[in-house]
């Protein structure tokens, strides 16, 4: 592979592009990427015109005879030709465009190409640029938070939203369910929380006061932490979108399902959230990092979730959470099995077979449906977006967009830990 600077008269267009259907000859591929491109051309059009093509960027071509072929940056290709000569397209509005925008004539007629010798050659750096993060290799996308940090607009909804869950991850840092949550909704949920904070009702409500990009809290963390808590489990398991808190009165509406801070609490003056407050320990208290299931050792369940059980703890969960995740689902699994084994009970082909042993088994440890030990499972049962749901831990199997985090997984061993130990003794 080399480089070359060429004039933009000795690129194709490449017939082959996988954004249509192949075609033949350079009329068909032209009108092939304008229909599927359309405006975004004429968008592209302009932006090159402000700033110039992109020097991140280079295109990728082979030759083709005399000339060269494209085959990563055809739209920038195209949208040059059609600068040069607007008569290359068919489509009349896109003409109509392009020929305004080729009056102002200043746009570049030579592009830097890396030149290979085939296009084979060139398949692994196109389909890492174009098929997402691939594990880290290709191009990580921005989560909408790094997006803000990058954009930096003081005062705008994920700006807001950034500031509530940075203030709420200083003060919470021993409850890792609940900071589980708050990474959930700040890589996919920003905007929607954002909607929350800005509203000056919520704030009112919740006792936010904004202090400049700071946010001051009027309440100490301990009595707004089962209301944060909330609001974050809503959002990371999408029990509450968007659309549920669109307009005013909606949000109005889920400040009541909220529940209110006790008004005796509130602070003469507001603080950092932070700021000389106790933070309440999670329900289950969780392993240290790294260690999972610490206290289960399992004697009658048999000789396989041993072995699986010692490999798993071999592994540290902060550096393999995915790894974790899914074997933490087979010790539960290979327990429950072995333990509706031994008491010879049959179950009905179902949706979900591992639920519905989960529930019966449950049934045995804990008849009275009482014990607190087991409120994330129960929890877990009626609700499958709860992290520790059996469908969860679908997902961190046979999802191949669920990621687990080190938080997730120690939660869910925690939660799940006790309910083992117990189904050990009574096999």
């Amino acid at each position: 592979m080399g480089t070359e600077r060429l004039k933009l008269q000795q690129l194709l267009v490449n017939p082959e592009n996988p954004r249509h259907d192949p075609v033949t000859q350079q009329p068909e591929a032209i009108a092939a990427l304008i229909a599927n491109q359309g405006q975004k051309l004429v968008v592209l059009a302009r932006d090159i015109l402000q700033y110039g093509l992109s020097p991140l960027d280079r295109l990728a071509v082979t030759r083709d005879g005399s000339k060269y072929l494209a085959l990563e940056g055809n739209r920038r290709v195209l949208v040059l030709k059609l600068l040069n000569n607007p008569s290359l397209a068919a489509d009349a509005e896109i003409r109509k465009a392009f020929e305004k925008l080729a009056k102002q004539r200043d746009f570049p007629d030579e592009l830097d190409c890396a030149v290979f010798q085939t296009a084979e050659d060139a398949r692994h750096w196109i389909e890492l640029r174009h098929t997402g993060a691939a594990g880290g290799a290709g191009v990580a996308r921005w989560s909408a938070a790094a997006s803000e940090r990058f954009r930096h607009r003081p005062g705008s909804h994920p700006a807001r939203a950034l500031a509530f869950i940075t203030a709420a991850k200083a003060a919470y840092k021993g409850d890792d369910v609940l900071l589980a949550d708050l990474d959930k909704v700040r890589d996919e949920r920003l905007t929607t929380l954002g909607r929350l904070v800005v509203d000056p009702a919520v704030r009112a409500h919740l006792g936010i006061v904004l202090d400049g990009q700071k946010l001051r809290w009027d309440y100490p963390a301990d009595v707004l932490r089962p209301f944060i808590k909330r609001i974050a489990h809503d959002l990371a398991s999408k029990r509450v979108t968007v659309s549920d808190i669109l307009k005013k009165e909606q949000r109005a509406g889920y400040l009541k399902k909220l529940g209110s801070p006790d008004p005796s609490k509130r602070r003469t003056k507001p603080a950092a959230l932070s700021a000389k407050t106790s933070v309440e320990a999670s329900p289950t208290p969780l392993p240290p990092a790294g260690v999972l299931l610490g206290s289960f050792a399992p004697t009658r369940l048999g000789a396989k979730l041993v072995d699986v059980l010692r490999e798993m703890r071999q592994l540290n969960v902060t550096k393999f959470p995915n790894t974790s995740a899914i074997l933490t689902r087979v010790v539960l699994e290979l327990a429950i099995e072995e333990f509706c084994d031994l008491k010879q009970w049959t179950f009905a082909q179902g949706k979900d077979r591992l639920r519905d042993k989960l529930t019966k088994c449950l049934e045995t440890v804990d008849p009275t449906k009482k014990d607190k030990k087991y409120h994330g499972i129960r929890a877990g049962l009626s609700d499958p977006n709860s992290l520790i749901s059996v469908t969860t831990m679908h997902q961190y199997v046979h999802s191949t967009k669920f990621h687990a985090t080190a938080a997730d997984v120690r939660a869910l061993a925690a939660n799940y830990e006790p309910f083992l130990v117990e189904l050990d003794k009574l096999a």
